[in-house]
């Protein structure tokens, strides 16, 4: 969801939107949020205590919680990629471009 709100509100490039960090609410009292003990994928300190500060409990997740691979036209232009968290990557290849019989 993250992902589809920055293409479409903000315009936010394919890649771009699969290395952003997340947040997750696991609906028990805890919301989780990416905070990697590398530094790459660190939340806004300023989001999670706006978070906090109107009642959600906000918990570092000290390692990456998930991994997306996607294919989106959203902005208007195909696009692939997938998660930089574990080496992703996508490609987006032209019909034109492939050498396939067809019946």
């Amino acid at each position: 969801l993250l992902s589809i709100i920055n293409a479409l509100d903000w315009k936010i490039p394919l890649e771009e939107r699969l290395a952003r960090p997340r947040v997750h609410d696991q609906l028990g009292g805890e919301t989780l949020y990416e905070n990697s003990n590398d530094g790459k994928y660190v939340f806004d300190y300023d989001t999670v205590e706006g978070l906090a500060s109107i009642g959600y409990n906000m918990t570092a997740y000290p390692k990456y919680m998930s991994s997306v691979t996607s294919v989106s036209s959203l902005r208007g232009t195909t696009e692939a990629a997938g998660d930089p968290r574990k080496g992703g990557t996508g490609a987006v290849v032209d019909g034109d471009e492939l050498d396939v019989e067809q019946d």
